[in-house]
């Protein structure tokens, strides 16, 4: 969500817009992993768009979260219960889980079956 949210080209970018400007007001956080996939482009593009994107880091979202051994144990649980589901989804989820997330945004249906936290954000 965090990249549909910061890249306006983006075929999700308008509803990853609309689904943060629903949840306005709210603590904002993120699993390290979504951290670092979010900076993926950015760092290899540098310049103002990562600068763009670790102003967005600083200022919108609240916390970053570790994965910890409880986290990464729930993960596993959750990969081992629903096979469509990729590892690094897992833990993402499991970090919502566990912090007690009122919701977990995302546009993978897969992450639905997993948590009835997950609020999907579809184009």
């Amino acid at each position: 969500m965090t990249i549909a949210f910061l890249e306006r080209g983006d075929a999700l970018h308008r509803r990853a817009r609309a689904a943060l400007e629903r949840h306005a007001g709210a603590e904002l956080l993120v699993s390290v992993l979504t951290y670092a996939e979010t900076l993926v482009r950015p760092l290899a593009h540098g310049g103002s768009v990562l600068e763009t994107v670790e102003g967005f880091m600083r200022e919108a979202i609240l916390r970053i979260e570790p994965v910890t051994p409880t986290i990464a144990r729930r993960a596993a649980g959750m990969r081992s219960t629903h096979r469509g589901l990729r590892l690094v989804d897992a833990l993402i989820v499991a970090t919502g889980e566990e912090v007690d997330a009122d919701r977990i945004l995302t546009p993978d249906a897969r992450w639905a079956s997993a948590s009835d936290r997950v609020e999907l954000v579809v184009g």
